[in-house]
């Protein structure tokens, strides 16, 4: 992929189409149940477009662990 300027590159490694964020207010206070609802609805659209893209192969536990790898590496970015 070619990237116009280091800036360009620099910010294209800071966004994901995984880390779409919004400004919600249930998210001031911390809530587990709030937390799984989330993560349970990231994760079903994570398997609905993993069923898309691989429509023959698809394997519903390992899409699963891709999404939970995936959603650890954001979170060691975040806290770096």
């Amino acid at each position: 992929m070619k990237y116009f300027t280091k800036e360009w590159f620099e910010l294209s490694q800071k966004t994901s189409f995984h880390l779409n964020l919004v400004e919600d207010q249930e998210a001031e206070l911390f809530s587990e149940e709030y937390f799984q609802q989330l993560y349970n609805s990231e994760l079903m659209d994570w398997l609905t477009l993993r069923e898309e893209m691989y429509t023959i192969d698809f394997n519903k536990e390992e899409a699963t662990e891709e999404f939970d790898n995936v959603f650890i590496v954001n979170q060691m970015i975040l806290k770096r």
